[in-house]
């Protein structure tokens, strides 16, 4: 528990300080900063050390069972949890989990994902151009709910495919 504590604390220094050094009169752009590009690149750091810490928690809670399945064949261990009861699933579901392969997405949800994220630019850019030309007109609200349309769209076939 302490340990969690103490590295959340060092996630949050680091998305500050990239959040201080981007943002501030410290980079690029003639000493302006990158505005809210620095604060996206400081959640960006943020997350890869939270995903950092939870990959290492994950290691650590599981190195037990590995060290237990190492001492032994993976056939023993499994004559022996064949006597207890579920134990032989326990085991099967934790050698599928530390396969690293099946954490990768497969390569349906990467296509959608990707098609998703030029449909969605696309719209983007279509909609600023059209809430452009409406609002100048006192309309807008329709090229609005397109880009929402459209979003919610996508999102629906996304997780249809996931």
């Amino acid at each position: 528990m302490k340990w969690g504590s103490w590295w959340m604390g060092v996630c949050t220094l680091g998305f500050a300080t990239t959040v201080w050094i981007t943002m501030g009169r410290h980079v690029y752009d003639e000493g302006e900063g990158w505005g809210s590009k620095g604060l996206i690149l400081g959640n960006c750091v943020n997350m890869v050390m939270r995903i950092g810490f939870s990959v290492n928690f994950l290691y650590r809670y599981f190195n037990r069972e590995i060290e237990e399945l190492s001492k032994s064949s993976k056939e023993d261990y499994y004559s022996k949890a064949g006597e207890r009861s579920g134990e032989r699933e326990r085991v099967e579901e934790i050698w599928t989990n530390l396969n690293w392969s099946s954490w990768i997405p497969s390569i349906y949800t990467i296509v959608a994902f990707v098609v998703a994220a030029r449909i969605c630019r696309s719209s983007e850019k279509r909609w600023a151009f059209t809430m452009a030309d409406e609002v100048s007109k006192g309309g807008g609200l329709r090229a609005l709910g397109e880009h929402f349309g459209i979003g919610a769209i996508v999102g629906i076939s996304c997780l249809g495919v996931v």
